[in-house]
């Protein structure tokens, strides 16, 4: 949900829903959480991705914004360029 790539496209659910995704055989692949490779996937496997209980605080600085920091990373508000010039 909070990409910080422009390059991902985040999927958000809805929280009482499960995502299930089946691998074909011929597929490999590997699930990364937070940068982390933290499970192997087989081939022909089914997962499921579901809602987590806990509930968690996010802490930031006091004059920390959101926003500002996505203009900086991802580059929002900045003219766009022509190509064909």
């Amino acid at each position: 949900m909070f990409s910080q790539s422009s390059s991902s496209n985040p999927l958000v659910l809805p929280n009482d829903k499960d995502l299930k995704i089946k691998l074909k055989s011929s597929v490999e692949a590997s699930i990364v959480v937070d940068g982390r490779e933290d499970l192997e996937v087989y081939q022909g496997s089914e997962i499921t991705i579901s809602r987590n209980n806990n509930s968690y605080t996010l802490m930031h600085p006091i004059d920390y914004d959101y926003f500002e920091a996505c203009r900086t990373k991802l580059s929002w508000g900045q003219p766009l360029i022509n190509l064909d010039e």
